[in-house]
């Protein structure tokens, strides 16, 4: 898996093929600053843009504001395979995960939090 400013992409081994969004318009809405396998699922923390600022403009206002957690199936990157997504105060610091958890570093330096998130996703 490998994420950037314009975008992500997934690559499946066995298929040997990537996998990116199937709808442009709805990767151009986020800005993925990082990305992790939780079990079958990958996620993404991303900044939600409706109203993608250009290159040259200051976004951090409205960056900062729209912080998502947001999990799709391995297989597939779309809107419609959402799973879940959990909004975030704030771009963390650090994460990591381990098998169903996630352990999240957020805050100012000097005082930091750490949130343990347990992810369960019934169902198929």
């Amino acid at each position: 898996a490998v994420s950037g400013e314009r975008g992500v992409v997934l690559y499946n081994m066995k298929q040997k093929r990537w996998r990116m969004f199937g709808d442009v318009n709805q990767e151009a809405e986020i800005r993925c600053h990082s990305l992790m396998w939780v079990k079958d699922m990958i996620m993404l923390c991303v900044n939600v843009c409706k109203n993608r600022p250009s290159h040259f403009e200051d976004s951090s206002t409205q960056l900062q504001n729209s912080v998502q957690l947001r999990f799709y199936p391995k297989y597939h990157l779309d809107s419609t395979s959402l799973l879940v997504s959990k909004r975030l105060n704030a771009l963390p610091r650090a994460m990591n995960s381990h098998e169903n958890c996630i352990i999240m570093l957020s805050g100012e330096l000097g005082k930091l939090e750490a949130a343990i998130i347990r992810v369960d996703i019934e169902g198929k």
